[in-house]
């Protein structure tokens, strides 16, 4: 294909560390042909095959979101459901558990939000905080970096 795009998920499966593996080889030859947009997504960059990383010409790290990012879009997503902004001991709080979170994404907030909306309920500031405590209970507690790395 020229001139088109191409994006991928979960990368990791289909580009592993493999140095026989044709697969991975024909790959490689595929991703160096193309000339189009080529967008690859995995959380396990040290699992992609070197001869495949080197075929990047840029790589991108998401890192969690820090303590005030996660306080401005947790603001931000309270606001936006149309609830009372958190003040005074609240926030003390909020970001008191926001902090014991530190794999905290936007995706988490994303999941919270659609899950709110795919059930009718009323997104307040208490179910948005316990909503993404569940979702980063789900996380396998690695410090692991999402994305890849610049």
């Amino acid at each position: 294909m020229q001139n088109g795009a191409e994006i991928t998920s979960e990368t990791s499966g289909f580009l592993r560390n493999h140095t026989h593996d044709r697969f991975v080889y024909r790959r490689a030859l595929r991703m160096e042909a193309f000339e189009g947009i080529f967008l690859c997504a995995t959380n396990r960059l040290a699992a992609l095959d070197p001869a495949c990383l080197r075929r990047f010409a840029l790589k991108i790290d998401f890192k969690p979101l820090a303590i005030e990012q996660a306080l401005d879009l947790f603001e931000k997503t309270v606001e936006t459901a149309g609830q009372p902004e958190p003040t005074g001991d609240t926030v003390g709080e909020i970001r008191a558990r926001l902090k014991r979170m530190p794999q905290l994404s936007p995706g988490d907030f994303t999941a919270v939000w659609h899950r709110s909306r795919a059930f009718g309920s009323l997104l307040t500031a208490q179910a948005l905080l316990e909503g993404i405590e569940a979702e980063n209970k789900l996380k396998s507690g690695t410090t692991s970096v999402m994305g890849f790395t610049i």
